[in-house]
């Protein structure tokens, strides 16, 4: 069989399941369910499809999440960890991204996690100190936040709090980032995943659910403001990985509130998404139309055809969002994936 050669993707995100414990106001992931349902979990099959994207596509960073992984079973979440060991040794990365809810607390289930190889976690802190958000936000921001604490005192290399920004939180955004960064963590930061109007969208609720919480026009001057700030925090060493560019582009309304951008055309994709049935989508925001033929075991013998789809299918996006970002969009993303080796996986020391 003759395998076609792609150029390097930079990263690749698998949402390991749709099942979750909690109930997000923004997330519909676990509706998803019956939209795509999801194949038993194999560890023969993703240690195939994780060659192909790790050696065949040559990602450096992986991203495993949902839903919740930790719904995979404490022994699949485990083999998981431990298989991803076999690509640490040839300098690839990855990160399992939890609510916290079932691993804070219990030792023995980290110790297991720490003795299989995990090597990085990753948990949503939203906010930080006050009740005055949804409920499941507000748990899961306090359980990863002690689960990353916990992680860190047992020695593992990477801790990492992601941070949500949206209409409910906006205020309190430079004090979440400096709580994470000192507690020894670094903050990774997205902005409110809006809906998109082709119904294909994988996360979000949708407008009628997040119209209390949605960035607006009368955010401007505020966004601004936190976006300065993020920036003055950044220089100064808090370890912030979004590079400047991104918290410029916040203060333009096209990006932080209209989303009157669409994603354009590249060479070849920065990252791919990969579904709980091992279907491949264009970013972890919708569900690709022209790649739902695809499979993460397809890429070596049909790249070229699976690079034409990818693009065909984002060209399809009525309007932009922000959980696609590291996605070739515009000049930003370039800047946002300009080190391919280091930015992901938190190996520069000041994330600059």
């Amino acid at each position: 069989m003759e395998v076609e050669t792609p150029k390097k993707i930079i990263k690749f995100e698998w949402l390991t399941t749709y099942e979750c414990n909690l109930a997000c106001q923004g997330c519909k992931v676990i509706k998803m369910g019956d939209v795509i349902k999801p194949k038993p979990f194999d560890i023969k099959k993703y240690e195939e499809g994780l060659d192909n994207l790790y050696y065949f596509a040559d990602a450096n960073f992986g991203a495993f999440y949902g839903a919740e992984p930790t719904m995979l079973g404490k022994k699949n979440l485990g083999d998981l960890v431990e298989l991803l060991t076999k690509y640490s040794k040839d300098g690839k990365t990855n990160t399992i991204i939890t609510n916290g809810v079932i691993l804070n607390g219990d030792h023995d289930y980290q110790q297991y996690l720490l003795d299989r190889g995990m090597d990085s976690i990753t948990c949503s802190v939203d906010v930080i100190g006050t009740d005055d958000y949804d409920v499941s936000s507000t748990r899961k921001s306090h359980t990863g936040l002690e689960l990353l604490d916990s992680m860190k005192q047992k020695g593992i290399r990477d801790t990492c709090g992601v941070v949500t920004m949206t209409g409910a939180n906006l205020q309190y955004i430079p004090d979440v980032v400096q709580e994470i960064h000192d507690r020894g963590h670094w903050v990774g930061f997205d902005v409110l995943h809006y809906d998109q109007k082709n119904g294909n969208d994988m996360f979000s609720s949708g407008p009628s659910k997040l119209s209390d919480i949605m960035l607006s026009r009368l955010d401007r001057s505020q966004i601004a403001e936190v976006a300065d700030r993020l920036i003055e925090m950044k220089s100064n060493g808090v370890r912030l990985f979004p590079p400047v560019s991104y918290f410029e582009m916040l203060k333009n309304p096209k990006y932080s509130v209209d989303l009157n951008w669409k994603c354009g055309d590249g060479d070849f994709p920065h990252c791919i998404t990969v579904s709980p049935d091992y279907r491949l989508h264009p970013c972890d925001c919708q569900i690709g139309k022209y790649t739902n033929d695809f499979t993460v075991f397809d890429l070596p013998k049909r790249w070229d055809e699976y690079v034409e789809a990818h693009f065909k299918s984002s060209a399809e996006c009525e309007s932009g969002c922000f959980w696609s970002t590291h996605f070739l969009a515009c000049e930003m993303v370039k800047d946002y994936t300009k080190d391919k080796s280091d930015y992901y996986s938190h190996k520069e020391k000041n994330g600059k």
